[in-house]
């Protein structure tokens, strides 16, 4: 594909998996079904006795941005894969998920929640791959 998709949304710096995830939802009648996701990690970075969490500012961030620009949407339209019934869902998306958290600068341990989204299905999903690249080690 040589066509070139400008500009600042940091929307689909995701998985492809997620999107599709979010259709099959959609497609579904699930995308709005209540759900809980938690994030952890299993092992102690360099194998500390614990952790500080760090990371909470940025997905925020990241989240209060959170939407589909229409170069967002001409790219997942040019992948022939959605109808534009999904598309059109995706251009009016607004994330209202509750986050729970660690504070940042706090202690934390392995296998114990960081992280909590709680939330519409289709919107905790989105942000799985978003939130493990800005919390994870």
């Amino acid at each position: 594909m040589d066509k070139l998709y400008a500009d600042d949304s940091l929307t689909l710096h995701t998985d492809l998996y997620q999107i599709n995830m979010m259709y099959t939802y959609w497609a579904l009648d699930r995308a709005d079904t209540h759900a809980v996701f938690e994030c952890y990690f299993r092992e102690m970075p360099f194998k500390n006795g614990y952790a500080i969490f760090a990371g909470l500012e940025r997905l925020v961030k990241y989240l209060e941005a959170l939407a589909f620009s229409e170069s967002d949407l001409d790219y997942l339209r040019d992948l022939g894969e959605y109808p534009e019934e999904f598309l059109t869902y995706l251009r009016e998306f607004k994330f209202a998920c509750t986050i729970r958290s660690a504070k940042e600068g706090e202690l934390v341990f392995a296998n114990e929640p960081i992280i909590q989204v709680e939330g519409p299905l289709a919107q905790a999903q989105l942000i799985e791959t978003a939130l493990l690249n800005i919390v994870n080690f």
